[in-house]
This record gives C-alpha cells, structure tokens and sequence, in this order.
C-alpha cells in the first residue's frame, strides 16, 4: 500500500491465433471482462483516464457525430463534461509521434524533439521510426528497437512521478508504440503496445528486461481474432449520411475489400492489418482493465495515470478516409467501447475523464477536389539533375519534410541550387510551397502565421531541410498508388481536434471558440492535482481549476 500525500505539499511468447475471447454483434461494444466483477469495498481512489482517439479532427467529428450512439462515450461528454469543439495545434507537422508529445508535454515539436514519426539517418539516409534507438530491443519482435530516447521535454507523466516521490502509478497502452513511448521520458509502471510478429502486446528494454507474467498469460488468453468479420450495424443510416460504401480513392489493404463486409481472414497481412478491425480496440481497452486490476490502480488517495491511445481510427481513416463507412463503424465501435470501459473503471475508481485527439486528417482528393500528389521526391529530383546536373540531390520525401542528399546538403553554388529546387518543387501539380527550414532568421522575419507554425515543427537533429506544403487539401501518396489520404499540414482539418473532460469538480459546457492546444497538458496536469510539467505553462482549459 503506498502512503498518502497531502496535496498542499507538492521472451518471447508463442501464440495461438485461435478466436478471441471478445465478440460482439455488430451493433454492439465487445464485452469487457474485469477479474473483480463486482464494486471493491475500499475507498474508490482518484483516477485520471488520458484517452487519445488518435485521427480524430474536429472537423471529422462534426460530419460523424449524428452517427453516434447516445450510449456512448462522447454523448455522455455531451450531457456531464466540458466540450471543447476546437483546440488547435500550433505547428505544422501534425503527426502521430508529435501529436502525442505535445498532448502530455505541452510542448510543439522544435522544444519536445519529437518533429515527425521518423527520422532519417544522414550518413546513411535510412529512415528509421522515431521511436527507434537503436538500443532497446522490443520484445519479441527481432531488429526492431523503443525509446523515448528523442522526447527531450518532460511530460505530465513524468511531473505526476516526480511530485509525488514515485508513488502514483503510470499506465501506457496502444496498438502503437508511439501512441506509448512519448507519454513519457521515463519509465512509467507499464507501457505496452502491440506487435504483430509476437501476435500480442509487448515492450522494449527501456521498460522491462521481460513481460510480466500476468501480460504473457492475459496474451495468451486474448489472441488476436485473424477470423474477425467486421459487418455494418444500420446500412441505411450510413447511406443517408455518407453516400454508398465503396468511393473512389479508398485504398483497402491487400486481400480486403474497400466495402463491408470486411473479413480479416481474407488479408494478406492478417496480424499487421487486424489493427484496423474494431476487435483490437476491444483488445486493447481490455487489456487496461487488466492493468487496473493487476497494478492496483487508484487504491489510495493519490492520482493514478491511465494514458490509453486507440489507433485503429487513424489506421481505418488513412486507408478509407474519414468520411467512409469504415471510419465511420471504426468511430462509433471506439465510442461504445470506451462508454463501457470507463464504466468498468469506474467500478473501482474516481475516474476523471479527458478525450482529445492527435491531429486530424484530410479528405479523400476524389471527395474534395483537391490533387494527389504522386512520386513528389523522384519528380524533384530529376527535375534538379536536368537544370543542375546528375547527382544525389534530394534524399527521400517523408511528408511533410524532403530531405536533401549529400549534394543538396553541399551544392557547390547554393544559389544556384536554391534558385533549381524552388523551380523543380513549382513543376509539381499540387504544391503551394517549399520552406527551407535551415534559414530559420528569414523565416522569423516573415512573421506570418505559416512561418510559425513551420519554425514550432522542426529540428534539424529530425526534421528534413525543406518542410513541404501542399496545397490546401491535397494529399502524397498513401499506400497504393492514387489511393488513401494522410496528414501532417498547417490546415484546419489537420491542426483542430476536440477535447473532452468530464469527472469530480466539471461543470457541463460546449466550448466553441478555439483555444491553444498547449493547454491541454495543463488540464491533465489540474486533473491530476501537480504541477504542469514546463515552467510557464499556461493555464488549464477554462472550466478545469489546477489545483
């Protein structure tokens, strides 16, 4: 039993693939399985549930919201919290990895390091996941390595450790490691995400030298369903709403369908594309419940963390877009699913509740109107060996930053080659503009809003060298040529995200002015009743009091 504080004082596994035990008809939330069924008898500690529905713009909930049940999570946000229809992102590289960075540090990418969800080696020019030190092995997956190990800023993670002498207790979980690894610098009590070559969810060595016993048996009683089918509930109300279900520029991974039914058996990559099927929000959530129980969470008067990122809306909205069907089932699936996982929690806990999301995304090309801009590096850079001569001008293009090769790093006539890439990059159907991010003087002697947005995106320790913006609503390849959509631009569609929070002490109210996204860990931060993690932190969202 921790003490309490007063608050004025500041191996791998071998799995079957067999079904899973979580099942559902369409129209409902899995059922989630707690080991205490019933209430505990001690008195329920505080709680603070950070739920990041990771792709989920403001803009994109407007559309869906009529679509949602009145039982579920957002509803409830609705009728008992504070609803913040607008928080925006300040910077433009509005990426997973960043995203999650600054919802828990309150940091943009240039302070936290966090600039996109890869790096690109410059000896070798090798992309290589954020998240990838080179150093900590992740567990049961051979090659591939996890850290923080870029995160340069403390988050509310690490302030509610620090502020109370290590005695609160940490939770991370994701379908993706860095939905965990940027919650936090240090090591928090668990973080696990799932790896689809262990078919479970596992960690790295920055965390543990093994996976605790409880996590290998709870892996091996809830084996990811390869047979999962995933069917529509009401496929009227979704064509009333959405138009019919197969649209131009939906990319379908290879096996499926771009309509429903989706049968996951039918995948080429079942493990890896089981991701997108409601069934591993299901999994995932009741793997916190899990946690909950085995860490015991919230068993005294100190606040616990329980940070939860559910990917399957981001990896369902780049294949389908986010006015699909399948985004659409994928949203309303993940709203029921939480409904009644906090309701579990609850159980046990004085839950506080706060919803937001990571970035938005930008429509299907084929729904907006706007241009698809395909091979974008090999168009430059032969455009550069026609005006300057053959050589390894550019390196790879990983939106929205093009990385230069060693003669685009070093031309001999900088000028001259500024004068070809600005030319090159013109050429390209679907491009608004290319910002040389080394020149940081000209750029904060622009002034402009674009200019800051850029100048709070990078490093060059991570960032390319030339951050690319395309043209409102215009989208890089995504998977199969000519299909899907992505994000990571300045736009509203991408920068606006909601933000729910409800709990002990929150009055009910729809907010719809825009507010500053670098409040939000100050609000988790009030939650949790500790100090924001960065001095000068500004203040909580109106509505929640730091305490």
């Amino acid at each position: 039993m921790r003490l309490r504080l007063s608050w004025v004082m500041f191996p791998m596994l071998a799995y079957g693939c067999g079904g899973s035990s979580i099942s559902a008809a369409p129209d409902e939330p899995a059922a989630l399985h707690e080991q205490e069924l019933a209430p505990s008898a001690a008195v329920k500690g505080p709680l603070v549930l950070a739920v990041v529905i990771d792709q989920l713009g403001s803009e994109t909930l407007t559309k869906l919201e009529p679509l949602l049940d009145a039982g579920g999570a957002i509803a409830r946000a609705r009728s008992e919290g504070r609803v913040y229809r607008r928080v925006v992102f300040s910077y433009g590289a509005t990426l997973t990895a960043p995203g999650h960075a600054a919802i828990f540090s309150g940091a943009p990418p240039a302070e936290s390091g966090v600039t996109a969800n890869a790096r690109v080696e410059r000896s070798t020019f090798q992309r290589l996941d954020l998240v990838d030190d080179r150093k900590h092995a992740i567990l049961g997956a051979e090659g591939r390595y996890a850290s923080p190990a870029w995160l340069r800023t403390d988050t509310v993670a690490d302030a509610l450790k620090a502020q109370t002498g290590d005695q609160a207790k940490v939770v991370a979980l994701s379908v993706k490691d860095r939905g965990v690894v940027f919650t936090s610098r240090r090591a928090p009590d668990l973080a696990l995400w799932y790896e689809p070559s262990a078919l479970g969810f596992t960690t790295s060595t920055y965390y543990a030298t093994e996976l605790p016993r409880w996590v290998v048996e709870h892996n091996r009683a809830h084996p990811p369903d390869l047979a999962e089918e995933w069917r529509v509930a009401d496929e009227a109300r979704l064509l009333a709403q959405l138009g019919p279900d197969a649209a131009p520029g939906e990319g379908p991974p290879p096996g499926l369908s771009n309509a429903f039914p989706h049968r996951l058996a039918s995948s080429k990559r079942p493990a890896d594309d089981w991701t997108l099927f409601p069934g591993s929000t299901d999994a995932l959530l009741e793997l916190g419940l899990a946690a909950r129980h085995e860490l015991g969470l919230c068993g005294d008067a100190i606040p616990d963390l329980l940070a939860i990122s559910i990917s399957s809306t981001d990896l369902v909205g780049h294949r389908f877009g986010p006015g699909s069907w399948e985004y659409a089932e994928s949203l309303r699936r993940t709203d029921l699913a939480l409904a009644r996982f906090i309701e579990q929690l609850e159980r046990h806990c004085a839950v506080s509740v706060l919803i937001t999301s990571d970035h938005g995304v930008a429509p299907l090309p084929e729904q907006s109107g706007a241009k698809r801009v395909d091979g974008l590096q090999e168009k430059v850079e032969a455009q550069l060996d026609a005006l300057l001569g053959e050589a390894d001008w550019t390196a790879r293009y990983d939106p929205p930053y093009l990385y230069l090769g060693p003669r685009g790093r070093a031309p001999t006539d900088a000028a001259r080659f500024a004068t070809a890439l600005s030319v090159a990059l013109s050429k390209i159907p679907g491009v608004r503009e290319a910002i040389d991010v080394r020149d940081r003087a000209a750029l904060e002697a622009r002034g402009d809003a674009l200019a800051q947005q850029v100048l709070a995106s990078v490093d060059l320790e991570t960032s390319g060298e030339i951050f690319v913006l395309l043209e409102r609503g215009a989208v890089p390849s995504f998977g199969a040529e000519g299909a899907g959509t992505t994000h990571g631009s300045p736009y509203s569609y991408d920068t606006d995200v909601p933000v729910m929070v409800w709990g002990p002490g929150i009055a009910p109210s729809i907010q719809l002015e825009p507010y500053d996204q670098a409040r939000v860990a100050s609000t988790l931060a009030a939650l949790l009743r500790i100090e924001p993690p960065r001095a000068g932190a500004p203040a909580p969202l109106p509505g929640v009091t730091a305490r």
